[in-house]
């Protein structure tokens, strides 16, 4: 029995004749161990040049040229050259089944058939399969592989890289413009409105740009504390010192005077204002250019790579 247990699951009689349905009610164990079923089965509207391989459970695999939908769509359908095509689709229409599909005449459709891969030569993929521009644009006249399912799954033992703006030239005749200008899009949701999509943060030069705030954060607490110090000090030496009783306006301390100018006042404008007022400003404004500007040197944002 395998690992699949031996019980019809989903089994639809819908869009079959009436003599297929009988079929399938005087035969339960159709199907099962992969032996033959009956299903319904749209009818392909094939053209000319199209060569095509397919089996009875709609599953296709078409060579022709540059066809998204009926026989006029596409470059395929402007008599243009250099469009050779391979689409492989399992489920025509099956997201629509409606009347009798063995009677139903179809053309290819992105939306409505359940999976697909589509590879042309020559292609308006993102047209085709109805997807916004994004960072990365729209393609148009370029050679483009399609893959849309319910599910998509890329898999690997080791690694996966997805990698943009490899080569200079294009296959077709259009320039492709310079490599630092495409980048790769994750988009959930098929949106790209303004602040929906953003550049992804470089991890690295982000860890860096947050240990430098941090450490200025620091730095701000040390000169804040020895300032609080030094203003204590002084507080209190101020609630200890008096004068005596005098008809005659009192004169400043000596005393006061000598703390102030060799204690205090040294100690707040060291330990405090020159630090925060010259050094710590220059430090925050190397970090915003460095890491906060787009075009720093270790600008934290990927400049090409962005996502929902």
């Amino acid at each position: 029995m395998g690992i699949f247990n031996k019980k019809q699951k989903g089994r639809s009689k819908k869009g079959l004749s009436a003599a297929e349905k009988t079929n399938v009610e005087r035969n339960p164990a159709q199907g099962l161990d992969g032996t033959r079923m009956v299903e319904a089965l749209p009818t392909y509207i094939k053209t000319a040049n199209a060569k095509i391989f397919k089996n009875e459970n709609n599953a296709w695999i078409v060579l022709g040229r540059d066809r998204p939908a009926g026989v006029e769509s596409g470059y395929g359908g402007s008599a243009a050259d250099r469009c050779g095509s391979i689409d492989l689709v399992v489920g025509r229409l099956a997201g629509y089944p409606v009347g009798t599909d063995t009677e139903k005449f179809v053309d290819s459709s992105f939306t409505g058939d359940s999976a697909r891969i589509y590879i042309s030569q020559r292609a308006d993929i993102d047209k085709y399969f109805d997807l916004v521009d994004g960072g990365v644009g729209n393609s148009e006249n370029r050679s483009a592989i399609g893959i849309k399912a319910d599910s998509v799954r890329i898999m690997a033992r080791q690694g996966v890289k997805i990698v943009a703006s490899l080569d200079e030239d294009i296959s077709t005749t259009q320039k492709a413009g310079p490599k630092s200008k495409y980048g790769i899009d994750l988009l959930s949701g098929n949106y790209d409105e303004k602040d929906f999509l953003q550049p992804i943060p470089k991890g690295e030069n982000l860890r860096r740009a947050l240990w430098e705030i941090v450490d200025a954060i620091e730095d701000n607490t040390k000169i804040l504390n020895s300032f609080i110090t030094a203003q204590v000090q002084l507080n209190l030496f101020m609630m200890s010192h008096g004068h005596e009783a005098s008809p005659v306006p009192a004169t400043p301390s000596p005393s006061l005077i000598a703390y102030v100018s060799t204690q205090s006042l040294p100690k707040m404008l060291i330990n405090g204002k020159v630090p925060a007022g010259k050094t710590a400003r220059q430090n925050l404004l190397k970090l915003k250019l460095n890491y906060l500007k787009p075009g720093g040197a270790i600008y934290i944002n990927s400049k090409l790579n962005r996502t929902t």
